[in-house]
C-alpha cells in the first residue's frame, strides 16, 4: 500500500478499503475521508506557523488503464449521505376569536419533513407557534468525472464555510463498486484513491514569521508568500506535487494518496 498521505495528516485523514472479491468478481470500494483545522509549521527553523483550512476538496478514485478493472457504474454513490435535522421555530400572532388548537402533522418520509403547531388565544389575538423539521447535509458534495473519466466528489461545506468533519459514513456508503475483467486472475487488480484541491482552496490565517527568534512585522503578502513556500516544500518533500506554482489560483495540489487494499478479516 502506497500512502502519500503525511505531508497534511493534520489538514486530511484519508483510509480506505475494498471487500474481497465476491464470486462474479465484484468487490465495494470504501473510503473514510475527514477534514481537519491543521496548525503548520516549520518543522526544522521553525520561522512559520500558520493555521490551514480548506474551503473546497476533491476526492478521486482512479482505476489506471492498464489494470483489469471496470466501474460498476449503477453503484456510483451520486448523493450527499451524512445527514442532520435542521428545525426552525417561528411565533406568528393573529387577530382571531376566543380559541385553543393543537395539531401536529408529518410530511411525507422523502422529504424528511415535521411540523408541528401549537396555538392558544386570548380575546381577538391569536399566538401560534410553527416547527419546521427539514432533512439537511453538512457537506455539499458534487459526482463528476474528470477528463481521464476517473469518478470524482466534490467536496464542500453545505454552509459556505471551511471543511470540518467526516463527510460520510465509509461503511454504509461505498463510493462504488469494482469488477475484474478476469474472473481468477494470478495478481487482483487494484485502484487508488486521491484527495486533492486546488490552491486558491487553500484558507491560510493566524501566519507568524520569525526572525532571530522573535516574530517580525511582515505584510500580508509577505507572510502568505512564506506560507505557500512552506506548503510547498511539505508537498515536494513527500512527493505529492512537482511543480507548485505561488502564481497559479488554480493548479491542483495533491494532499492525500493511496492505492487501495482489501480489507483486513
Amino acid at each position: 500500500m502506497n500512502n502519500l498521505g503525511a505531508a497534511f495528516h493534520e489538514l486530511v485523514s484519508l483510509d480506505a478499503w475494498r471487500t474481497a472479491y465476491n464470486d462474479e468478481g465484484i468487490a465495494s470500494v470504501h473510503v473514510d475521508l475527514s477534514f481537519l483545522d491543521a496548525s503548520i509549521e516549520d518543522p526544522t527553523e521553525k520561522k512559520v506557523t500558520f493555521l490551514l483550512r480548506l474551503k473546497c476538496a476533491r476526492l478521486k478514485v482512479v482505476v489506471p488503464r492498464s489494470e483489469p478493472l471496470a466501474v460498476v457504474q449503477s453503484s456510483v454513490d451520486r448523493e450527499p449521505s451524512l445527514e442532520g435535522i435542521k428545525r426552525v421555530i417561528e411565533l406568528r400572532k393573529t387577530q382571531s376569536a376566543l380559541s385553543g388548537t393543537a395539531a401536529a402533522n408529518l410530511g411525507s418520509k422523502s422529504a424528511g419533513a415535521l411540523e408541528a403547531h401549537a396555538s392558544a388565544s386570548r380575546g381577538n389575538e391569536r399566538s401560534e407557534t410553527i416547527e419546521k423539521s427539514t432533512k439537511i447535509s453538512q457537506f455539499k458534495t458534487q459526482q463528476l468525472r474528470d477528463a481521464n473519466r476517473n469518478y470524482l466528489w466534490v467536496i464542500e461545506d453545505s454552509s459556505g464555510s471551511t471543511l470540518s468533519g467526516k463527510v460520510w459514513d465509509p461503511v454504509k456508503n461505498p463510493r462504488l463498486s469494482v469488477k475484474q475483467a478476469v474472473k481468477e486472475p494470478k495478481i487482483e487488480a487494484e485502484c487508488r484513491v486521491v484527495v486533492s484541491c486546488r490552491k486558491c482552496d487553500f484558507d491560510i490565517t493566524d501566519v507568524k514569521v520569525k526572525k532571530d527568534g522573535v516574530f517580525a512585522l511582515v505584510t500580508n503578502k509577505n507572510k502568505l508568500a512564506a506560507a505557500h513556500a512552506l506548503i510547498k516544500r511539505k508537498l515536494v518533500e513527500h512527493g505529492l506535487v512537482g511543480d507548485y506554482d505561488e502564481d497559479l489560483d488554480l493548479v491542483e495540489v495533491t494532499l492525500a494518496a493511496m492505492t487501495v487494499p482489501q480489507e483486513t478479516q
